[in-house]
């Protein structure tokens, strides 16, 4: 017996070595994650979404002869050729457009779908009226990658009657302009649930990305409720937000909420707040006791903490 134990529990020299460097493979594997860079969980939540989609877009710089400088970050985007069928792909142009005038074959060549243009027309059909250029983030169909890509191209004629207006040579000569500024933000100058790209770029150091996508964030909330909210917008120094801070004030208006007796799987994970587990844990209780009389009835839920509640909630109603 003893030869036996022996026999299956002894280990040569190479046996050994082969262990050490498994038990350190599995450390490496381990630790890995930790050192991968940081992602945005939302803009994961579009691109699960619309895979089809983003799986044919790929970033390529344009080296065109536009008379206007746009920046390096807003070169034009291009759809890659499906190679496996040879299927003809239509590759979106970028160019300077008023979304007011722009015809249907204008829209075609920035990569917009019919369906979509046709929700845009009707729009203007009816007495719309685009208005600053993030107005085109509203428009059912649009989604945040493309009003990201179009925005900085985007130059609106003076409306009659309208006081904000959207300069179309980008975001370079507004940056020139305001330039020279102070390293904090004048204390309450500028409502963030209202402001546009254009006020925006004036807070200290906050360029066109940021501003973009602080609006788009914004717009997937539903509006701020608070100040304090514009800290997790995804690439947002905290230094800067200290900076910007004194200079933002909010009306707590929440312009989107989400019925939870009526939303799917789908409309719910849309939200930031919102996450896979939540959506599904949100939607079987709704499913093993009826809907939801009220928003605090979400309290009844056990894995959902007071924390996680009452930053959710604003955006929530129960019809």
């Amino acid at each position: 017996m003893k030869h036996i134990l022996k026999e299956y529990f002894s280990f040569s020299r190479k046996e050994r070595n082969a262990v050490l460097v498994l038990v350190f493979l599995i450390i490496i594997i381990f630790i890995l994650p930790y050192f991968m860079p940081f992602q945005d969980d939302n803009a994961d939540k579009i691109r699960l979404l619309s895979l089809s989609e983003e799986s044919l877009m790929k970033e390529s710089r344009n080296d065109s002869s536009d008379s206007f400088n746009i920046p390096e970050n807003f070169k034009p985007s291009h759809y890659e050729k499906q190679l496996a069928n040879h299927t003809a792909v239509t590759v979106p142009e970028l160019f300077i457009f008023d979304p007011n005038t722009l015809s249907f074959e204008g829209w075609k060549k920035l990569g917009i779908k019919d369906k979509t243009i046709h929700t845009i027309q009707n729009y203007l059909q009816k007495g719309g009226k685009f208005v600053t250029a993030e107005d085109i983030s509203k428009i059912y169909g649009m989604n945040p990658q493309q009003t990201e890509r179009l925005i900085p191209w985007i130059k609106i004629k003076s409306i009659p009657g309208k006081d904000k207006s959207f300069p179309g040579k980008s975001f370079g000569p507004v940056r020139e302009q305001y330039k020279e500024q102070t390293d904090i933000a004048p204390k309450g100058i500028l409502d963030i649930n209202s402001a546009d790209s254009v006020s925006l770029v004036k807070l200290p150091g906050i360029g066109p990305r940021l501003a973009s996508r602080i609006i788009n964030f914004r717009n997937k909330l539903g509006g701020f409720y608070a100040v304090d909210q514009v800290a997790e917008t995804y690439g947002l120094p905290d230094s800067t937000f200290q900076k910007i801070k004194p200079g933002l004030t909010v009306d707590g208006t929440i312009f989107r909420r989400i019925d939870i007796n009526s939303s799917d799987l789908k409309q719910l994970i849309l939200h930031p707040y919102i996450n896979y587990n939540l959506a599904n844990v949100i939607l079987q209780y709704r499913s093993q006791h009826g809907k939801f009389k009220e928003v605090d009835d979400l309290k009844k839920i056990e894995t959902i903490s007071p924390g996680q509640f009452k930053k959710l909630a604003p955006y929530l109603l129960a019809q």
